[in-house]
């Protein structure tokens, strides 16, 4: 009888609980996402710093030759 009525409540809220998970996956991938971002931003930045800091010297360079 109580796994009857389990599976009746798994059944009727099988749309709700589906719906739960699935939300709860997006979120953490929407949070796992915006890591990853961030991670990659700073990397980027950090290229970038280099490269222009490299071109600055390079003119320097040439400019004092």
């Amino acid at each position: 009888m109580l796994s009857r009525m389990g599976g009746r409540l798994v059944a009727f809220y099988a749309d709700d609980l589906t719906e739960l998970l699935v939300e709860d996956f997006l979120h953490e991938t929407v949070v796992e996402l915006q890591r990853i971002e961030k991670i990659a931003e700073k990397q980027y930045e950090s290229s970038e710093v280099q490269n222009l800091a490299e071109n600055i010297m390079g003119a320097l360079a040439d400019y004092s030759a």
